[in-house]
């Protein structure tokens, strides 16, 4: 199965509108060492972390940002209503790093399995599972992308339709092609960029768009 080892620094360059999104990341990657619940993290992580395999260090690394950000031993009560965006964000970070860093994926399931026996025990339910992307797609990192691709295209869309925005977004067309001239959108549908672009998809009559403004 191939895997495109893009970054996310690289992401973040090609689709800067999605910046709530690049935030959320870098605060799953933020630095464990001065988090006052760093024993219990290792705690967790030791029993899904075999030191005689090697990388220890960055196996533990990961394991206790993911504890972390699953919330379950923090002071605050989030985890307990985690939302779709960010459980979906959360995965698709904790995915791009076991890539990036050949974490061996049953720590991450281990991770996920301990955060929802201990919500389980409480007398809750868990909010946030993990995504088997291996098992479900072949090209699980296509799919992660195309997500971001697409919510990018949806922002663009609404700034030219609803903002004074239009003029600067009208200027990245290309001759009367009426598409970006930047490749990043090359494989995307292209009705959305054409000059005609107060068609049906995004009329402000149309329901579905129907965001509360009038005509730009």
């Amino acid at each position: 199965m191939s895997y495109s080892k893009k970054d996310i620094e690289e992401w973040k360059k090609e689709y800067p509108l999605l910046k709530d999104i690049w935030t959320t990341y870098d605060d799953f990657d933020k630095d464990i060492e001065n988090d006052q619940n760093k024993n219990n993290y290792i705690t967790v992580c030791g029993y899904f972390i075999n030191p005689w395999k090697g990388e220890k260090e960055k196996h533990e690394n990961f394991c206790m940002k993911l504890v972390r950000n699953l919330g379950h031993y923090s002071d605050h009560k989030d985890f307990l209503r985690y939302n779709n965006d960010r459980c979906k964000n959360l995965n698709n970070w904790a995915y791009n790093s076991m890539k990036k860093y050949s974490i061996p994926e049953e720590i991450l399931t281990g991770c996920f399995d301990e955060y929802k026996f201990i919500v389980e025990r409480r007398k809750q339910t868990p909010s946030c599972f993990y995504y088997e992307y291996d098992k479900k797609y072949s090209e699980p990192m296509e799919i992660i992308i195309s997500r971001y691709s697409s919510r990018s295209i949806i922002l663009i869309a609404l700034l030219y339709k609803f903002s004074p925005g239009r003029n600067w977004i009208r200027s990245g067309f290309s001759g009367g092609t009426g598409r970006i001239r930047s490749n990043l959108y090359a494989d995307q549908p292209n009705e959305l960029f054409y000059d005609g672009f107060e068609g049906e998809v995004m009329s402000s009559y149309n329901p579905t768009y129907n965001v509360g403004y009038g005509s730009a």
